[in-house]
């Protein structure tokens, strides 16, 4: 019996995109987006990634393609990319900050009233509910105001 120890530069590839892929999945969606979509987005890029990793490998080698391998390393792949993003990407505070690039005004815009306790409480209510409600911070504070009286 033989042993050998190598490492495949397409899989050594894969595994490092696959460490990256959390932070890919934190630049195209936001914050708002819930955690179901920008985890099946991550399933598909761990899949896509998996199986290109696989034809890459089998090409080098000059062997059959072999879709179960490819199917396996997906799998692996999204299991690293979820252990990066909650064991290191989250906890850290890279995830959140990668969400924020591209956003208008990313200090004050949030979805979490506790972010803009400096503004006045429609604004507040606003800026946290009000893409739900479908409200304008002056119909809030209207409203604010009829309820005082």
């Amino acid at each position: 019996m033989q042993l050998a120890f190598a490492f495949p530069p397409a899989l050594v590839l894969g595994l490092i995109v696959s460490t990256i892929l959390p932070l890919l999945v934190g630049l195209v969606t936001n914050t708002v987006t819930s955690p179901g979509r920008r985890a099946t987005l991550l399933a598909a890029l761990a899949a896509v990634t998996g199986l290109l990793t696989e034809l890459l490998a089998a090409v080098e080698a000059g062997v059959t393609y072999d879709l179960g391998t490819g199917l396996v390393i997906a799998l692996g792949m999204f299991l690293v990319a979820v252990g990066m993003h909650f064991g290191i990407w989250k906890p850290t505070g890279v995830s959140a900050t990668l969400q924020q690039v591209g956003m208008k005004d990313a200090g004050t815009a949030s979805t979490t009233p506790n972010d803009v306790t400096a503004l006045p409480p429609g604004e507040q209510l606003a800026r946290a509910y009000g893409d739900r409600l479908q409200l304008t911070p002056e119909q809030i504070n209207a409203d604010l105001t009829h309820r005082r009286r």
